[in-house]
């Protein structure tokens, strides 16, 4: 068997030490750890508005590095959800932090408002009008000492003017007083062209000056006569009904049936779109509040 005759010699205790001396261990590092994807870091940036501003998610819209969708900061979105509501442009779900239609709805109707394209996206400009145009933080649009923004008016010509103005295209209504003050906006569902399941027609809300003809307190008895299949639930807890009414003359078509009128509804998540068969609709607790506010003869305006 042949012999190996490779020589194998001692390191010795001496080189064993200059080897161990020659190595130097890695000094330790630290990564950095990002905090929980809902913790919020405030981080300098472009938005002004007490709300917003420092919020990491919606700076990095503001700053065009993102766009609000279902994967957003749920804090980034329930901050942008409390600022529509506290403007009356109503999402169904509440400031839930979940993105969905209702949010996407509130954000087309805010975009009609600020003269923006309503495709329904919260992008650096969408986000530079709510900015610009929410109410501070804890307040309304509607309270005292904010800027509600560019509101319909009031004013009918002929030294007239509305109690309610409805703007069917931001899906809001506007209440103001007897001296043409601003005290509440509302959220609010219109109608659309449609063929329902009954083979009832339904048509879209439509501009023009109503007068108010009646006002019934329990429309059940009336919901049951015109919509059996609703239960007597279809027109919520109030509802008052319009005439047309012509403000340079003074006329109007009392008593006959307009098509358009104002009533409650149980179905809140229809606020804020066009959904009814040419109605207004509010959530009952508007619509009640707004009851007890107008008297028969006030005028409500419908516009886009």
């Amino acid at each position: 068997m042949p012999q190996d005759n490779t020589t194998i010699r001692p390191i010795g205790l001496g080189n064993v030490l200059k080897i161990l001396g020659q190595y130097r261990p890695a000094a330790p590092t630290t990564a950095p750890v990002a905090p929980p994807a809902d913790t919020y870091v405030p981080v300098r940036g472009t938005l002004k508005n007490s709300r917003f501003a420092g919020n990491p998610g919606l700076e990095a819209i503001a700053s065009g590095r993102a766009v609000m969708g279902p994967y957003t900061n749920a804090e980034a979105l329930k901050t942008v959800q409390q600022a529509l509501t506290d403007m009356a442009f109503l999402v169904p779900l509440g400031v839930s932090g979940i993105y969905g239609g209702g949010t996407v709805n509130a954000i087309k109707n805010f975009q009609h408002f600020a003269g923006l394209k309503a495709d329904g996206s919260l992008g650096p400009k969408t986000l530079a009008a709510l900015d610009r145009l929410a109410p501070a933080a804890g307040a309304t649009s509607w309270d005292r000492g904010q800027d509600p923004g560019p509101v319909p008016s009031p004013d009918l010509g002929y030294g007239k003017q509305a109690r309610v103005v409805i703007s069917t295209s931001q899906h809001r209504a506007f209440m103001y007083d007897k001296q043409g003050n601003l005290t509440k906006i509302y959220g609010v569902r219109t109608g659309r062209e449609q063929v329902d399941a009954e083979g009832k027609v339904g048509h879209a809300t439509q501009a023009g000056v109503k007068v108010v003809n009646g006002k019934n307190n329990d429309p059940t008895e009336v919901s049951t006569r015109l919509w059996p299949e609703s239960e007597g639930r279809a027109f919520g807890t109030r509802l008052i009904d319009l005439s047309d009414y012509d403000p340079a003359t003074g006329a109007s078509s009392k008593g006959a049936y307009s098509g358009q009128e104002l009533h409650g509804t149980y179905q809140d998540n229809s606020i804020g779109r066009d959904f009814s068969h040419g109605c207004i609709g509010l959530r009952n607790q508007d619509i009640e509040e707004i009851f007890d506010k107008v008297r028969r003869g006030d005028l409500i305006k419908i516009e886009d």
